[in-house]
């Protein structure tokens, strides 16, 4: 679904972000851009932003790695205007309760594209 999502609000970064050419932190930022809700919104919408956000953060690039893995995440995070420290933490936090992927093995963007192409 996040990935759909962005391909509407944000097509030129949707296919930058599955093709490797921008990270999570480009695709987050233009997703909150196009979709700018504000708490009373977020809440209603059951976290949906949020939610979508912990998907990019999580999902693989070509190599597997994925932006929350990185020990740098708070502090780009940070730099990327998405949060301060403190909600970056939050974010890791939330994410290493969750997890996004299938028989252990992290979502690749591009492999979600190609199927979500697939089904277009």
């Amino acid at each position: 679904m996040t990935l759909m999502v962005l391909r509407h609000v944000a097509p030129s970064v949707y296919e930058e972000f599955v093709s490797d050419r921008c990270d999570a932190f480009a695709a987050a930022t233009a997703m909150r851009t196009a979709l700018p809700l504000d708490d009373r919104s977020a809440v209603e919408f059951g976290g949906a932003l949020q939610w979508m956000e912990g998907v990019l953060w999580q999902m693989g690039n070509s190599d597997g790695y994925c932006a929350i893995e990185k020990p740098d995440f708070a502090a780009r995070y940070v730099k990327a205007g998405l949060g301060d420290a403190e909600q970056a933490a939050a974010v890791v936090g939330h994410a290493s309760q969750s997890y996004v992927g299938i028989r252990g093995h992290r979502l690749r963007a591009r492999a979600v594209a190609d199927r979500i192409e697939l089904t277009a």
